[in-house]
């Protein structure tokens, strides 16, 4: 193998250690910005989380990107957090409503 080949192997492979270049990582940043907006948003932060994990998989296709892990990261999280709220409320509205008829009589 010549010197020429061992270079050029070499700048490949490091080339695809680093990744993508960084006017490739739109989907990255919109995944990170909407994996934390998901977490301070209670209302419409199921959604967003959704939407976060939705941009990492488009990234990924792309190359890969630390920004797109951790939205994708605080994505999975958020969304664990607004199902256990979704539960955590349901069982408290049918508690409620199982416990009122003897509050009524």
């Amino acid at each position: 193998m010549t010197l020429k080949k061992k270079v050029e192997k070499r700048t490949s492979s490091a080339k695809a250690e680093k990744g993508v270049k960084k006017s490739d990582r739109s989907y990255g940043t919109a995944s990170l910005v909407l994996g934390i907006l998901s977490l301070l948003l209670p209302i419409i932060g199921f959604g967003l989380a959704i939407l976060a994990i939705v941009f990492y998989g488009l990234q990924r296709k792309i190359g890969p990107s630390g920004l797109a892990t951790a939205g994708m990261t605080l994505g999975v999280i958020s969304l664990a957090l607004h199902l256990l709220l979704i539960i955590a409320l349901v069982v408290i509205v049918i508690v409620v409503l199982s416990a009122l008829p003897t509050i009524v009589a």
